[in-house]
């Protein structure tokens, strides 16, 4: 067991390695740029540690030249209620007046993102409740079942109902 865990976690991470190709062709500032832009912090030694085992070095400046432009782009109240709506976290790379609006956006799309998640789980648990009932139903028609069987079967069938009711009317009060 412990060998397949080896054998599959290397070959995860086989597919994160970067290519001696991708190093040489990396144009450091759109990466940084790209780092930036997904509020990431910056990340040249993780790119330093990918690419020396090639022989290649990170261009630091025009990294951290891109980075820092990225950062400018990711810092705004816009991209802070676009990455909060779509559930994306935080990582603490804005700075001064910048970090202020892009939180109380990013604060705002949170919330959206909650309410989304708790709206979906609502319907998942709609789709089981309907699964369950429909089972149920169909053990109904078993005509060898017991009373006592039968009758908690009819019990459980309604309060599903009651629970599906009660959820419609969570759902309708969030349109």
């Amino acid at each position: 067991m412990r060998l397949l865990i080896t054998v599959l976690s290397l070959s995860l991470l086989a597919g994160c390695a970067i290519t001696k190709e991708d190093c040489a062709s990396l144009n450091w500032q759109q990466q940084g740029l790209e780092d930036g832009f997904k509020g990431l912090v910056a990340r040249s030694g993780y790119w330093q540690a990918q690419c020396q085992q090639h022989g290649y070095k990170v261009d630091n400046s025009a990294y951290s030249k891109g980075w820092a432009e990225g950062n400018r782009q990711y810092c705004t109240p816009e991209q802070g209620y676009r990455n909060g709506s779509l559930g994306n976290h935080y990582q603490g790379v804005c700075q001064g007046g910048a970090k202020d609006d892009f939180m109380r956006s990013y604060e705002r799309g949170w919330k959206v993102y909650e309410r989304n998640q708790y709206r979906e789980s609502l319907y998942d648990r709609q789709r089981d409740i309907r699964w369950r009932i429909s089972e149920i139903d169909d053990r109904l028609g078993d005509d060898k079942l017991s009373h006592k069987t039968r009758n908690h079967l009819k019990w459980e069938r309604d309060q599903l109902i009651q629970e599906s009711m009660h959820i419609d009317s969570l759902l309708l009060r969030m349109m």
